[in-house]
């Protein structure tokens, strides 16, 4: 495996792949939020348009593990009205990326996770018409599909959230839609589907990072469903990252599915672990999990024809992340080289 550039970061590389170059940020864009900026896909994407020379602010309830030189911090709850529109005053464009992620966690508490995710977004909304804001990209989730009645899944299948997180994100796709359409917003939504790679937090329960932690300790992964029959779209962050860059350079509304394309069963995934690791593939005892066994693959012809290929084969971020060790650690490789240069 090699590494390319990508930003300030280094992006594995899939041998006889070509470099990717990563999308260009225009020039004429002006002042732009990202609001969960100090999380695990928000700092990829901080880093990113920091390298291009963006005029970038982070709004984020938290303040970030480290800063980037050039780089706007506002701490801020956006759940507060007020904060909100103190936070996004003055930006052209926004990438809306801040709530909980923790879909299992909604059900033991669905009114903190709708809070977080719906309030949040309908402040921001309001925020960003006060200040004019020439475009909205919000970063939704795969899950509002639920069990998808085909495989792969396009953006045209009704939605069906099993969870309440899922619930509230598509409650937020629906606040941006009626907004955009009240008050003339260009707005995209990406729904984002297993989204992986290094500085994802040590609480995460996808499984990527999961079945490496459990591997690298020596354990068996804890494997929910049928590992057989549960199969998933595994996406690099680095790629997620430029689908996200793309959305906000095109005029492309509406919902957009942010994946590969590529479907991998669980036990398959177990394997590129285990050999990540150089170990050999584990035994999988699951427990059963009738609602959760469904295929969730995306169906990414309209990403692709915006000019997005993803990359970064599953094999090779599984390896990067393995000798990396960066799992857990908080932070994305090389996030901050710029700074200590």
């Amino acid at each position: 495996m090699t590494t390319v550039s990508n930003g300030n970061a280094q992006r594995p590389q899939a041998k006889g792949q070509a470099a990717a170059s990563g999308v260009a940020w225009p020039a004429g864009f002006g002042r732009t939020v990202i609001t969960g900026g100090a999380g695990f896909i928000g700092s990829h994407l901080v880093s990113r348009l920091a390298h291009c020379g963006a005029a970038t602010v982070v709004v984020d309830a938290r303040e970030p593990a480290a800063r980037i030189p050039g780089v706007d911090y506002v701490v801020a709850d956006l759940r507060a009205p007020h904060q909100a529109r103190d936070a996004l005053d003055g930006a052209d464009l926004v990438f809306h990326l801040a709530g909980t992620l923790d879909a299992p966690g909604s059900i033991h508490d669905p009114a903190a996770d709708f809070e977080s995710n719906a309030v949040t977004t309908l402040n921001v909304l309001r925020a960003a018409q006060s200040a004019d804001v020439h475009r909205f990209v919000f970063t939704s989730s795969a899950l509002v599909y639920g069990s998808p009645s085909s495989c792969p899944v396009s953006e045209g299948a009704p939605p069906h959230p099993v969870f309440p997180y899922a619930e509230s994100k598509h409650a937020c796709e629906r606040l941006i839609a009626a907004f955009g359409k009240a008050h003339e917003m260009s707005y995209v939504i990406g729904r984002t589907f297993v989204t992986y790679g290094p500085g994802e937090p040590p609480t995460a329960r996808a499984e990527v990072s999961q079945y490496l932690r459990a591997l690298k300790s020596g354990a068996r992964p804890d494997v929910l469903g049928n590992p057989d029959a549960k199969t998933r779209d595994f996406i690099h962050v680095f790629d997620v990252v430029e689908a996200l860059v793309l959305l906000a350079m095109k005029r492309v509304a509406g919902i957009v599915n942010i994946g590969t394309g590529r479907e991998t069963t669980l036990r398959e995934l177990a394997g590129m672990a285990a050999a990540a690791l150089q170990q050999p593939a584990p035994d999988l005892p699951w427990d059963p999990s009738p609602e959760d066994e469904y295929r969730l693959v995306a169906d990414i012809t309209r990403l692709k024809a915006l000019g997005f290929q993803p990359s970064i084969g599953l094999e090779d971020g599984l390896a990067a992340l393995a000798e990396g060790m960066s799992i857990g650690q908080g932070q994305p490789l090389a996030l901050h080289e710029a700074a200590r240069a």
